[in-house]
C-alpha cells in the first residue's frame, strides 16, 4: 500500500431550507436515523434499466455534527486502465471486473465526497466529477423521500465569505459588480429555454439537478438579456468548439432611489451561481474597496494523508470537524 501526504481544499458552504426553519444537521440526523440500509439512501440516477447509483454510504453522528461520504457507481462497470510506459506510441487498455465478496458483487467507485454538517454549516472535499450541487439535489432527494424530513422543504448550499468581509459588504454601499471568466456552450440557452422571469429580468438558475459551469453562466446571460434586441438570435450552442470569454458589469446607480438594493442583488446573484465554478467576481464599494476573488468563499488547505491514493474516512471526517470548530471559534463564520 502506497502512502503520501496531500493537500487538499475544504469548502465551507451555509445550508438553508426554503420556506422552513429546519436546521439541516439534525434534520440529516433524523434522516439517518430512519434509513438503515444501502436501499434507504440510494437514489437512482438515468435510466431505470441501466441504473447509476448516487449513495450516501459510510456516515457518522458524533457530537452534533453528522458526517458522511457521497459516492457514485455504475453497476457492472469495469475498469479500464492503460499501461503506463512514456516510450510507447500507444498504450494497450485491459478492463477490470471487481471481484465479488461473499458471492455477492462489488462496484467500482466513480467518485467521492466527503462532507461535514454542523447545525446549518457544511464543510466538503470535493472531486472532480461529484461537486457540492450534486450534494444539494442528493439531500433535496433524500430528505423527500423521508417522511421524517417531508416537511423541510427545498434546500440550499450556498458559498458565504469569511464574517469580517460579509460585515464589510452589509455596511458599505455597491457601486458595481464584475463577472467575467471563459464561456462554453453546452445546454439549450433559446428563449423556450430561458425562465420565465426573463420580464423582469432576474436570474433565476435552477440547482434542482447539476449542470456544468458555463450552463449556469449562459442562463444567467439569457435572463439578464433577455429584452435586449437581437440576444435571441445568437448562437450560443455554436460556441462549444470556442474559446470564448465573458464579461459582465452590474451597476447600481443610487440617484434613482434612496433605498440600497445593493445587499439584494447580491443575494440573488449567489443564488443563481452558487454552484458556477471558474467564474471571477469583483465587486467595487462605494468607498473605493474592492472584494474579489476568494474573499468571497471561505476554504481552506489541509494536508491528508493518502492510502493508494483514497484518504481514511475517519480520518477526513474528524478533520472537517477540527478545521469547522476552529472557524466558528475565530469568528470567521457566524455561529448558529
Amino acid at each position: 500500500m502506497s502512502k503520501r501526504v496531500s493537500p487538499k481544499t475544504f469548502i465551507y458552504k451555509s445550508a438553508r431550507f426554503l420556506g422552513s426553519k429546519h436546521e439541516l444537521g439534525s434534520s440529516l440526523a433524523q434522516a439517518l436515523k430512519g434509513a438503515p440500509t444501502l436501499a434507504d439512501r440510494r437514489q437512482p440516477l438515468g435510466d431505470p434499466h441501466a441504473p447509476e447509483w448516487l449513495l450516501l454510504n459510510e456516515h457518522r453522528i458524533h457530537k452534533g455534527f453528522v458526517s458522511g461520504v457521497l459516492v457514485r457507481y455504475t453497476p457492472g462497470t469495469a475498469a479500464a486502465a492503460l499501461l503506463d510506459d512514456p516510450a510507447a506510441k500507444t498504450a494497450p487498455v485491459s478492463k477490470y471486473t471487481p471481484p465479488k465478496q461473499g458471492g455477492k458483487p462489488t462496484e467500482w467507485l466513480e467518485s467521492l465526497l466527503f462532507f461535514t454538517v454542523f447545525k446549518n454549516h457544511v464543510v466538503l472535499l470535493q472531486s472532480s466529477a461529484l461537486r457540492a450541487s450534486h450534494l444539494e439535489a442528493f439531500l433535496r432527494w433524500f430528505f423527500a423521500a423521508r417522511p421524517e424530513t417531508q416537511s423541510c422543504g427545498s434546500l440550499e448550499l450556498n458559498d458565504r465569505p469569511a464574517r469580517v468581509t460579509a460585515k464589510r459588504l452589509r455596511e458599505t454601499p455597491v457601486r458595481n459588480i464584475q463577472i467575467g471568466g471563459m464561456l462554453a456552450s453546452d445546454q439549450d440557452t433559446s428563449p423556450k429555454a430561458v425562465s420565465s422571469t426573463t420580464e423582469s429580468r432576474s436570474i433565476s438558475v435552477s440547482g434542482d439537478t447539476a449542470s456544468a459551469a458555463s450552463s449556469d453562466i449562459l442562463n444567467a446571460l439569457a435572463v439578464l438579456a433577455g429584452k435586449v434586441r437581437g440576444f435571441s438570435e445568437l448562437n450560443l450552442k455554436g460556441l462549444d468548439d470556442s474559446q470564448v470569454s465573458y464579461k459582465l458589469l452590474l451597476t447600481i446607480d443610487r440617484r434613482k432611489t434612496k433605498e440600497d438594493h445593493s445587499q439584494d442583488v447580491l443575494n440573488r446573484l449567489g443564488h443563481a451561481l452558487r454552484h458556477a465554478e471558474g467564474v471571477d467576481t469583483r465587486i467595487e464599494l462605494a468607498d473605493g474597496s474592492s472584494v474579489h476573488g476568494d474573499e468571497l468563499r471561505l476554504t481552506g488547505k489541509e494536508s491528508l494523508t493518502m492510502y493508494d491514493g483514497l484518504p481514511d474516512t475517519v480520518e477526513v471526517f474528524d478533520r472537517m470537524e477540527h478545521w469547522l470548530l476552529q472557524k466558528v471559534e475565530a469568528g470567521d463564520i457566524e455561529a448558529t
